[in-house]
């Protein structure tokens, strides 16, 4: 198995986490004190950051690390 393979999963775990934080928050009582640009932009990178953590996974299918 190349390294490439744990570095991906890796990367992908750790984002994987930062998704769900970002989530959270996005959807918390204290995101309403967010100016509404910021609202969106915080909108735009969760969904480029789930976009990225899908790339991730289908990088890693068929090998021993899929998901």
């Amino acid at each position: 198995m190349g390294n490439w393979i744990i570095r991906v999963r890796e990367e992908c775990d750790e984002l994987g986490l930062k998704v769900i934080k970002l989530y959270d928050f996005v959807n918390s009582d204290l995101f309403d004190g967010v100016s509404d640009d910021q609202q969106f932009l915080l909108r735009d990178q969760l969904r480029h950051m789930r976009s990225y953590e899908s790339i991730l996974r289908q990088r890693l299918l068929g090998t021993d690390y899929e998901v």
